[in-house]
């Protein structure tokens, strides 16, 4: 299977929200951008990762879910965006987005 560019999603729960969110403030810096109801966190997209947090609201509670946008050629091949990623290397992508992820926060580990 070939793809470009995937998401994977994890719904938060209310205590790990405000760790998230403090993990990936302090480790983005400039590159945190707040709205209304997402906070977009820039600090690994040159290597092909957008991680953000969204808040969806449901009857009166609160629902926060954390998102990876992972680009699989940019991270592996140097800030290469253009092109299809080729499922066989998924291990490789693992490995990389594993030890990219580990410096943004020990959180992630």
């Amino acid at each position: 299977m070939n793809f470009h560019t995937f998401e994977l999603s994890y719904k938060l729960s209310t205590d790990d929200v405000r760790i998230v969110y403090n993990e990936l403030y302090n480790a983005s810096g400039q590159n945190y951008k707040p709205k209304d109801d997402c906070a977009v966190f820039n600090a690994l997209q040159d290597y092909g990762i957008i991680i953000f947090i969204k808040k969806y609201k449901q009857d009166e509670y609160n629902h926060h879910v954390l998102y990876y946008r992972i680009n699989p050629r940019r991270v592996l091949e140097n800030h290469n965006y253009i092109g299809i990623f080729n499922s066989k290397n998924i291990d490789k992508l693992i490995k990389k987005f594993n030890i990219l992820i580990k410096t943004v926060s020990p959180f992630f580990t």
